[in-house]
């Protein structure tokens, strides 16, 4: 997984760069318009073009005959459930090239997640850091759990635990835009957590989670937290990304999904 996600983490970073400071439907408009290309070439590549054209207007001639004999009840039974057949083989045609596409499009939204999911912090704004330990660290009482952060993040707090959860969480400030970092300490053990601050479009990384496929997946910035480590996750409480759309404000995935269609149309 670590090779699929720098490898996924390069081409994003390529395509978005170019847009960096500038509002956030420029990047999204580039991605949708790419990521369109690749899914329609992985879909021509795996399908059977004769054989979806062929269930196509076979699923429509069965629609067409509802219409005609929409008068006899008898032959309009028959025809429904002919329509549905006709409906079940089509979507049975174009199977392959969906399954085929299932990888390339998870991996795109992740992506678009991390670019477009959460803005960035801005100098003066604060926000909560939340670290959870293992259940083998046992008694976080006991244990000596810090945080050092980088010199564009000030802490307001100190640590505040919270054993029913086994977290320990502070609050810090952000005062210098660009990347930044924070390290929590268990017992002198340390990992990084690293911040975004200032400049949008950039990869915002709420989470850095431990090992495993699916962890590592959904949060492909930043490395997994070792697995004998006291530290299972990370987390940084960023706000969430808007899109403006005239008057009104959209979630980013309904963005995206406005986007792609007009790039669809346009290739």
């Amino acid at each position: 997984m670590e090779y699929v996600n720098a490898m996924a983490n390069t081409v994003f970073r390529a395509l978005i760069s170019p847009f960096r400071g500038m509002n956030h439907w420029y990047g999204m408009l580039a991605i949708s318009f790419a990521s369109a290309v690749v899914l329609l070439a992985i879909f021509k590549a795996t399908s059977n073009r004769q054989s979806i054209r062929r269930s196509k207007n076979r699923a429509i001639a069965r629609l067409l005959e509802l219409l005609l004999f929409k008068d006899d009840i008898v032959v309009n039974l028959g025809a429904l459930g002919r329509t549905v057949t006709a409906n079940v083989v089509y979507m049975g045609s174009v199977l392959r090239p969906m399954l085929f596409s299932i990888v390339p499009f998870a991996l795109i939204l992740i992506q678009l997640s991390v670019w477009f999911g959460h803005s960035p912090l801005q100098a003066g704004e604060t926000t909560l850091l939340k670290a959870t330990l293992s259940d083998a660290a046992y008694n976080i009482a006991q244990l000596q759990v810090t945080a050092a952060p980088s010199p564009g993040i000030e802490m307001e707090t100190s640590s505040v635990r919270i054993p029913s959860r086994n977290e320990v969480a502070w609050r810090l400030k952000a005062t210098t835009a660009g990347p930044q970092y924070v390290d929590v300490l268990v017992n002198g053990v340390r990992e990084r957590k690293e911040l975004a601050v200032g400049t949008t479009p950039c990869p915002v990384s709420p989470v850095r989670a431990g090992t495993g496929l699916w962890d590592e997946l959904l949060h492909p910035t930043e490395a997994p937290l070792p697995r004998a480590g006291s530290l299972t996750r990370i987390e940084v409480d960023y706000p969430e990304s808007v899109f403006s759309l005239g008057n009104h404000n959209i979630h980013w995935l309904t963005s995206q999904q406005f986007e792609s269609l007009i790039s669809r149309i346009r290739t």
